[in-house]
């Protein structure tokens, strides 16, 4: 996608990398950065930190930490606010915090872990592994469910159900499994669309932990945590994590949420200190065709980023959700990352290979507001510099009329489905819209092959095509279905 050599656009961002070479810390009230950084580089970073503590104070966000990191070395690694609720203690710098979800990457990588070392492959089917009773699949005979569908969410799973999110005792895997297996039934044929499910990676921990012999923790300090040196790294809620564990709050910031303990653990357990993300990082952003890092090499990351299961993935749509790892655009630049969310904290980690700059910010409050400008701002702060991205040009002009219509919900994350139109799509002096309301339409830019991209998306991001004779739509709006 990108074809051009950055040139003179670039030095600022560089010049700010290497200028600094070592961790940037700081307490709740000063910004002490190492002695390498240049006034310039302290400024810039200062007025980050200025956004995001203004950020902080209006949601009433009592801790944040954020992680800034190059390929090599963590440009800014700060924890700020304060040990608890009403406290004017200032937070360790030591402190823990929960990453809820992003601990599928995890996941994603020490089952890539697996397969390297010959234990499984991402292709092998799920009863393989798991009895019939943990879950059921009326399309069992001609659509099987596989390893690599449950770690690109298009198992054909709803997510957990209301009590399953309510589970809160400690529980393995395989005890939790057990619980509410008749409830855990393929809605819809596997490999067809990406739908976000909790309990696909359920699934996927067990799975993995048949494979190699190992409870889910075991494996992944093993495969992931150790070898990249991410000592704090764990699942458990242990002795340690007791004691530097930052408390997690309501959106208030004033009503505190007890520990979550998840009934599947590989959904999103892991505890760490933050500036250990930046080491996670730091593999997406160096790995190369003639560099192995921690045991993985680039085409296990290659293959982690790419989604490869679902219809538009089949179609050419290289966009989406691959093994544990988004994509999406801000600031008109592609980013690869994960969100979390684990009951009293949000996080979110990415990565722009441009910019060759990874991010991780979390809060101790489950203020999605909060979290959204924060990520904002980091990666407006990562972007600033860049380049615009090479615009992957319209195709020929085709007649593209007969995909003019009503689409349909083709499948809900909890289950429910509208039988209302979610989405419209109109053909008027051969040029394609889109609507989600009926009042506001966005032209698409046709890329070839049923690809499309907005306007202002440098690649494809959508794809519209027939599959059995349906029309389909796959993009970041969901999955629909002509009508």
């Amino acid at each position: 996608m990108h074809k051009k050599h950055l040139l003179s656009s670039l030095i600022v961002v560089f010049a700010l990398v290497f200028s600094l070479g070592a961790t940037a810390v700081s307490d709740t009230s000063s910004n002490t950065f190492n002695n390498t950084a240049n006034k310039t580089s302290n400024t810039h970073f200062n007025n980050l930190l200025k956004q995001l503590d203004a950020i902080q104070k209006q949601h009433k966000v009592p801790a944040y930490a954020v992680i800034i990191t190059s390929p090599k070395h963590i440009l800014l690694d700060q924890v700020r606010g304060v040990s608890y609720a009403g406290s004017t203690t200032p937070v360790s710098q030591n402190a823990y915090f929960r990453i809820g979800s992003i601990t599928k990457t995890f996941v994603s990588l020490a089952t890539l872990a697996a397969q390297k070392q010959g234990k499984l492959k991402l292709t092998n089917k799920a009863k393989r592994y798991l009895d019939g009773k943990t879950y059921t699949n009326a399309h069992a005979q001609k659509h099987p469910v596989t390893i690599e569908q449950l770690l690109e969410h298009t198992g054909g799973f709803t997510d957990m159900g209301r009590k399953e999110f309510a589970s809160n005792d400690v529980v393995t895997l395989t005890q939790g499994l057990k619980r509410f297996a008749s409830a855990r039934q393929v809605k819809w044929q596997p490999g067809q669309l990406h739908s976000y499910s909790n309990t696909g990676y359920g699934l996927a921990g067990r799975i993995l932990e048949l494979a190699t012999n190992s409870t889910i923790n075991d494996w992944l300090t093993r495969t992931v945590f150790k070898p990249l040196a991410m000592n704090s790294a764990t699942m458990e809620y242990n002795k340690t994590v007791k004691t530097h564990l930052i408390p997690g709050y309501q959106a208030d910031g004033i009503t505190p949420i007890p520990y979550w303990n998840m009934i599947y653990p590989s959904l999103g357990a892991i505890n760490l200190q933050p500036r250990d993300m930046a080491k996670l990082l730091q593999l997406y952003l160096s790995i190369n065709a003639k560099t192995a890092i921690g045991g993985f090499d680039e085409q296990q990351i290659r293959r982690q980023e790419t989604p490869k299961t679902t219809l538009a993935a089949k179609q050419g749509l290289n966009y989406g959700y691959g093994l544990g790892l988004y994509q999406w655009y801000s600031h008109k630049q592609l980013f690869y990352g994960h969100g979390g969310d684990a009951d009293g904290y949000l996080a979110q980690s990415g990565y722009q290979k441009t910019a060759k700059l990874g991010y991780f910010v979390v809060i101790n409050s489950f203020n999605k507001r909060a979290k959204r400008a924060m990520q904002r701002a980091i990666e407006g702060f990562i972007a600033d510099k860049l380049p615009p991205q090479n615009m992957i040009p319209a195709a020929a002009k085709v007649d593209l009329s007969a995909l003019a219509g009503a689409y349909y919900t083709a499948a809900n994350r909890f289950g429910s489905r509208s039988e209302q139109p979610a989405l419209w799509l109109k053909y008027s002096n051969n040029q394609l819209y889109i609507s989600q309301s009926i009042d506001d339409w966005d032209p698409l830019v046709h890329t070839g092959n049923g690809l499309f991209r907005r306007t202002f998306e440098p690649a494809p991001t959508t794809a519209i095509f027939v599959d059995n004779g349906q029309y389909w739509f796959q993009g970041d709006e969901g999955n629909f279905i002509k009508r």
